[in-house]
């Protein structure tokens, strides 16, 4: 009964650490990937509305 019972130890031993850690690592890199993007989108968004803004007065 208890060798159903994994403990996290168990699970590493078994498997390498890339297997875990590669998804990981991925999803991070996408989720960096797009926060750049939004907040680059974001800053010429503001950049534009700032150049109108001075073109209007």
């Amino acid at each position: 009964m208890q060798n159903d019972a994994m403990t996290p130890a168990q699970m590493l031993a078994m498997d390498p650490p890339e297997v875990i850690y590669g998804p990981l690592i991925v999803l991070l890199g996408a989720a960096v990937i797009v926060s750049l993007i939004v907040l680059t989108v974001m800053w010429i968004k503001k950049r534009r509305a700032a150049k109108e803004q001075l073109q209007d007065s």
